[in-house]
Formats: C-alpha cells, structure tokens, sequence
C-alpha cells in the first residue's frame, strides 16, 4: 500500500521549505536508486511532499553537516555543526527550528535529506464473530 502524508504535514513542510505548495518541479534522475520518485515528468511540489517523500525522518548521517553547510546565518549554521548525533527532532524540525533555511535549500539537497517514499504492508485479520463477510 503506498501511503499519503497528511495534508497538515504537506502545508507544513512546504512552508518550512519556503516552497508555494503548487508551483511545479520536474525532477530529473542524478543517481540511481531513487526509483519510486516520479522522474522526467511534471508534478507539484504538494504532490512530491504528499505522495514521493518521507516526511516525518530524523537526520541520518551527515545530514546535519548538510543542512549548515546550506544555512547562510553563521549562528545557526554553527548550532547545527554542533547538533548532538541523538537529537530527536526531524529533518523538518530542524529546519523550522532554522528559519535562515527558508528557501536556501535547493530541490537537489532537499531530495537528498527526505529519502523516498516506502510502501507500507498491512496485514488483514477478520473475526466472524464481529462482522463475517467483511475483514477488520
């Protein structure tokens, strides 16, 4: 099953990115392995963050580095050098919580730091004794 971000999540996260939630992208491969993103064809930036990209992750590796090497606020680039590896917060977070990120990421960085959408898989139990023809 292929989920969808909430739309609250969506308005949030476009928001973050300084992003109009409708102006349209078109994304083109640099690297393999980003199969489930819709490539060389248009779509808007409401439908990447809806339907392509994981909104919710905390920071791999690196990213942090990332983000700060992207800030252009000295002060904030340097909170984020100094982020302790366990932070709880989100990519998204993060960039909320570093409002000189605002439109200073481009797209390129942006896909790098939300990794794509993964398929989810649900499993269906019935009981009869609830409702026999149909599962729960």
């Amino acid at each position: 099953m292929l989920p969808a971000n909430a739309p609250a999540a969506v308005e949030r996260a476009a928001r973050a990115l300084g992003a109009d939630p409708d102006a349209v992208l078109a994304l083109h491969p640099d690297r393999p392995g980003r199969g489930t993103l819709p490539v060389d064809r248009p779509l808007t930036v409401r439908q990447l963050l809806t339907y392509h990209l994981e909104l919710g992750t905390r920071p791999a590796a690196g990213q942090a580095a990332l983000l700060a090497a992207h800030n252009p606020c000295p002060p904030e680039r340097a909170s984020l050098e100094a982020l302790a590896e366990d932070d709880p917060r989100t990519v998204l977070d993060l960039i909320e919580a570093h409002p000189a990120l605002r439109g200073a990421l481009p797209w390129p960085v942006v896909l790098k730091l939300l990794p794509p959408m993964r398929t989810r898989h649900y499993s269906v139990s019935s009981s009869p004794a609830t409702t026999p023809a149909t599962p729960t």
